[in-house]
C-alpha cells in the first residue's frame, strides 16, 4: 500500500472569479478575497472530494481516496508501481502537488482514514483507542446524563 497526501490540499483547488466575491474580507490595509478555495469555507470539504474523485475516476480498482489522503493499493509490487505511477500522473497532470514528508510508499502496514491497514486487515489506530481509555468516569449527574444520552443516540 502507498499512502499519498495532498500538499496544501484545499488552497490548491483555485475559486472561480465569482466565488471569489463571497470570500472577501476586511483588513487595515484593504479588502481581499481568496483566489483559492480557503479550508474554512463550507463547501471546501465535499470541492475537494469531487476533485479527487474527478481524478481518480477509473482507477477504483486500486486507489481510494479521503478528500487530501489518498491510498494506493495492490497485489504484487511490480502492478504496485505502475498503480503509484497512474495515481501521481494523475495528479500532476490536475495540478496538484503531494506532501512528501506525509507520503508512505509501498508499505504493508500504514495508517490511513484513522484506521490502521495491517496485513490485510482493518484496525482501529492506538490513538483514538487510548483517547477512548482515558476518557473519565462520569461522576455527576450531569457528565451521566451525558453518557447516557450518548448510549441512546449511537448505541
Amino acid at each position: 500500500m502507498t499512502k499519498l497526501d495532498m500538499n496544501k490540499f484545499f488552497f490548491q483547488i483555485p475559486l472561480s472569479q465569482e466565488s471569489q466575491t463571497f470570500t472577501g474580507f476586511q483588513t487595515p490595509f484593504g479588502t481581499f478575497a481568496y483566489v483559492s478555495m480557503p479550508m474554512g469555507l463550507k463547501c471546501a470539504s465535499a470541492t475537494g472530494q469531487r476533485l479527487m474523485d474527478v481524478i481518480l475516476r477509473g482507477a477504483h480498482r486500486y486507489t481510494a481516496s479521503q478528500i487530501d489522503d489518498v491510498i494506493v493499493f495492490s497485489k504484487d509490487f511490480d502492478s504496485h508501481l505502475t498503480y503509484v505511477r497512474d495515481v501521481l500522473e494523475r495528479l500532476r497532470k490536475a495540478g496538484l502537488t503531494v506532501n512528501t514528508n506525509k507520503c508512505h510508499f509501498a508499505s504493508i502496514n500504514i495508517q490511513i482514514f484513522g484506521h490502521k491497514l495491517q496485513d490485510g486487515l482493518v484496525y482501529p489506530c492506538d490513538e483514538k483507542i487510548e483517547v477512548i481509555k482515558s476518557w473519565p468516569t462520569p461522576n455527576t449527574k450531569k457528565t451521566i446524563a451525558i453518557v447516557y444520552w450518548a448510549y441512546k443516540l449511537f448505541p
